[in-house]
């Protein structure tokens, strides 16, 4: 009896790939999201990918809380792109000192400026952008470390 033969069509289904499907890459609490953003700037893409406030972004940039591929951003309105890692560190390890906990936000797209509808009720976002945001990350301190009290937000 062949009843009980997977039938060959099913199994080249099972062994296909969606290279858009990244779910199992995706650790608890991290997420991918679509964005669409203000402008390519360093605090408009923490702002909607972290969704804080423009003041606290910039204490975090100013205070060394924020690295870009694991370096000091010179300025808020630095330009990120594809490809970049952006850390906002949320304090020293508990258990390492030597060690931070981040949040990460991957940049996997960056799109072109888009002009979105005139009734469209987010008239200012003109950029997508698909970020996977990790929501708590244990990594080792950078190059240049971070230093002082993180303990204050």
């Amino acid at each position: 009896s062949t009843k009980n033969l997977p039938v060959q069509d099913d199994i080249n289904e099972e062994k296909e790939e969606d290279p858009d499907d990244i779910s199992d890459l995706i650790g608890k609490g991290d997420q991918v999201l679509r964005l669409r953003l203000a402008t390519d700037r360093l605090d408009a893409v923490l702002k909607a990918g972290f969704n804080l406030s423009r003041n606290k972004i910039e204490k975090a940039i100013y205070g060394d809380r924020v690295r870009v591929n694991g370096d000091r951003p010179k300025k808020k309105s630095q330009v990120v792109s594809e490809g970049d890692e952006v850390d906002l560190v949320r304090r020293y390890n508990a258990t390492n000192p030597s060690f931070l906990d981040v949040s990460r936000l991957e940049i996997l797209e960056m799109g072109q400026y888009i002009r979105f509808r005139e009734d469209d009720d987010d008239d200012d976002a003109k950029i997508p952008a698909k970020v996977k945001r990790y929501k708590n990350l244990t990594i080792e301190n950078y190059r240049v470390p971070v230093k002082g009290n993180l303990n204050e937000e």
